[in-house]
């Protein structure tokens, strides 16, 4: 094995391991053994993903066979970690991650610290350098393969030494080597397939019936598509060449996760360590320095940025840009379960037992279809502990991080030099659609009122997200992050057409410009052009529906009643939420607002849509005196205005003041943002 390992081939160590990891998965061998295995991959992982798309053929499939979630691999490893929980004795790590092998912002003492799930196992470390922390031999392998999947960092830029790296070959800049996961590669499945096992926030794709056996498709043209498949020249890592069993599942998809694979408390613990690492490796590193420069140009207020002389200037690269694709995968997985969890408890509809597309599949409701009792009842488990992780995941590990970067992006919007960048206008577009894929997960999604709702009182549907939106996230990252987008993406310091991102202009060929290309294809999923304009209006588009907005008006004013001084610096004519909580007073301005008048022709045609919007806002009125009463139990969150990230909560008082309340949606949308 050492020999294999030296050698260095996927190949020659594939070969030379899956016998031995087939002998010791039936066996409680060396535990020593399994720590030196480890190791041994983790180091390969870094020069494989790098050169993955250079390898032969058989050179990937034998890289994704042995390193795949539901392989041998995987499987012996996580069985040495259930045995050492079974003893109980999680202090005693027989490996640990030391410094070098952290962000290069955790190299210092002078750094920030671990996150608190990766603090409470650091090791000692000397005065002038930073702590490691200690670990098993699985939890070495996922840490090394989260950092493995993130090209080096060498280009990235932090602050102000203006020596940017910048990402495109263009004239008077320098290029940069460049091994983003591409979209459809092998190291993207990988990716997806870790993603999905490790984060069992989602019931797999692929169900077992009551009798434990796995349904097949039986549309006759599938399997003529997937024997043609089989003898396609282009077949490569999706190949069995192995001792395992075949499976038909698509590369980038697993039928199995870690509830299927251990027990419930074992598998939270070892989701909350995975994502932890996808937050400490995929999102960028806000260093103490950045924080304190961040916080000192804030407070100069918007008006004297300008003449900010701190001087710092972050901008990202395209490494930062290829973990920030692959924390994309991760929020969309999240979204998923979400949406899975909705459309059940709404529906009542629950997944055939064959493969469904992104989740978006056919669905039998419970009432009339052939699914027995045992697997309904199972499922109705399933999906309640995946909820449960969900929730867990976001509270300890997701939405902390994500803030910090949301504040880190805003504030540096704007800011001279970074806007001139080719890699800025795809950061910044991908950290929106994450931040409003995390926000909204339910976009997307087919789910909708079993018995529809009136003009005046919200869906059932929206009923039930109302304590997702105020409790599982955060108030603020709705109402005043919008806000803050707008105020930081359309100041005058930002050209929202000039800048577009040049890197997408479609160009072929190989090299450099081709990779990066293709690394940016892989993030928006398409080679057009972009502008910031089309970045602010894909925001804009996403909080257009009525019911939404109704939701965020009455957390506005359950916000403003928190501070009755601000009533009248806002706005004076907002109605106070205790007023829409009065049924008569609504009745009679929706009375006001519909009393005919008499007229003819081209002057009644005209007295028709000027009466119009006064129908419009009286019914959304309603539709927010019905939000304030499902929002009640939640005051204390809705009043805090404070999202739990330092960096991000620094910028949003900097910008929108202490306290930051605004009217932002104190208004229906109007039929031209209806239509966008």
């Amino acid at each position: 094995l050492r020999a294999a390992f030296e050698n260095g081939s996927p190949r020659v160590v594939y070969d030379c391991l899956q016998p031995y990891l087939s002998m010791e998965s039936r066996s409680s061998g060396d535990a020593q053994t399994i720590s030196e295995i480890s190791q041994s991959v983790s180091k390969l992982l870094y020069p494989w993903f790098q050169n993955s798309e250079a390898m032969r053929s058989d050179e990937q499939r034998s890289m994704y066979m042995l390193l795949r979630p539901d392989g041998l691999l995987v499987d012996t490893l996580l069985q040495y970690h259930t045995l050492r929980q079974q003893q109980r004795a999680p202090a005693q790590y027989t490996l640990s991650i030391e410094a070098q092998s952290l962000p290069v912002e955790f190299q210092s003492g002078k750094g920030v610290g671990l996150p608190s799930e990766l603090a409470k196992r650091a090791t000692p470390g000397s005065s002038d350098k930073a702590l490691g922390f200690g670990v098993d031999a699985l939890e070495y392998y996922i840490y090394h393969l989260c950092k493995a999947l993130v090209p080096p960092r060498e280009n990235s830029t932090d602050l102000a030494s203006r020596s940017i790296a910048y990402p495109s070959g263009a004239q008077g800049r320098s290029s940069v080597r460049h091994g983003a996961a591409v979209s459809g590669s092998v190291v993207h499945s990988l990716a997806r397939e870790y993603t999905c096992f490790f984060l069992p926030v989602c019931v797999p794709e692929k169900q077992l019936n009551a009798n434990g056996e796995i349904v097949s498709d039986t549309n006759p043209m599938k399997q003529i598509r997937s024997r043609l498949h089989d003898l396609s020249p282009r077949k490569s890592y999706t190949g069995q060449s192995t001792g395992q069993a075949e499976t038909a599942r698509k590369p980038g998809t697993t039928d199995v996760d870690l509830l299927d694979a251990c027990e419930y408390g074992q598998a939270l613990d070892l989701a909350t360590y995975f994502s932890t690492c996808v937050s400490f490796l995929w999102l960028p590193v806000i260093s103490r320095d950045l924080r304190s420069l961040i916080k000192s140009a804030v407070q100069r207020g918007p008006g004297d940025l300008s003449g900010d002389a701190s001087g710092w200037v972050w901008i990202p690269s395209f490494s930062h840009l290829s973990a920030l694709n692959l924390f994309h995968l991760v929020v969309g997985y999240l979204a998923k379960g979400d949406r899975q969890m909705e459309r059940y408890h709404l529906t009542g509809a629950i997944p055939e037992a064959s493969p469904a597309v992104e989740g978006m599949g056919s669905a039998s409701p419970v009432a009339g279809s052939n699914a027995s009792a045992q697997y309904i009842e199972a499922f109705e488990k399933r999906i309640g502990m995946s909820g449960t992780i969900r929730d867990t995941l976001r509270a300890r590990c997701l939405t902390v991080p994500l803030a910090d970067t949301l504040g880190l992006v805003l504030a540096s919007c704007g800011r001279a030099g970074v806007s001139d960048t080719d890699i800025w206008i795809p950061f910044l577009d991908v950290t929106a659609a994450i931040w409003i894929r995390y926000i909204m997960p339910w976009r997307g999604s087919r789910t909708a009122s079993p018995g529809g709702s009136t003009a005046s009182e919200l869906s059932p549907v929206w009923q039930a997200r109302i304590p997702l939106m105020v409790k599982g996230i955060s108030p603020v990252l709705y109402g005043q992050t919008f806000a803050l987008f707008l105020e930081k993406t359309c100041g005058p310091n930002v050209d929202l057409l000039a800048h577009t991102a040049s890197a997408m202009d479609g160009r072929q060929g190989g090299g450099v410009q081709s990779r990066i290309h293709g690394a940016v294809e892989s993030v928006f999923g398409h080679g057009h052009t972009i502008d910031a304009l089309t970045v602010v209006e894909r925001v804009v588009s996403a909080f257009t529906g009525t019911e939404l907005r109704a939701i965020l008006a009455a957390i506005e004013r359950l916000q403003i009643d928190a501070f009755p001084r601000l009533r009248s610096q806002l706005a004076a004519d907002v109605p106070a939420a205790s007023l829409l909580l009065d049924p008569s007073a609504l009745a009679a301005e929706s009375a006001a607002a519909g009393t005919p008048t008499k007229a003819s022709g081209a002057k009644q045609q005209q007295q028709d849509q000027s009466q119009e919007q006064p129908k419009r806002n009286a019914a959304f009125e309603s539709l927010v005196a019905a939000a304030q009463q499902h929002l009640s139990p939640f005051i204390p969150e809705i009043v805090s205005c404070r999202s739990g990230s330092q960096v991000f909560d620094t910028v949003m008082l900097g910008t929108l003041g202490s306290p930051p309340v605004c009217i932002v949606f104190g208004r229906p949308p109007a039929p031209l943002l209806q239509s966008t």
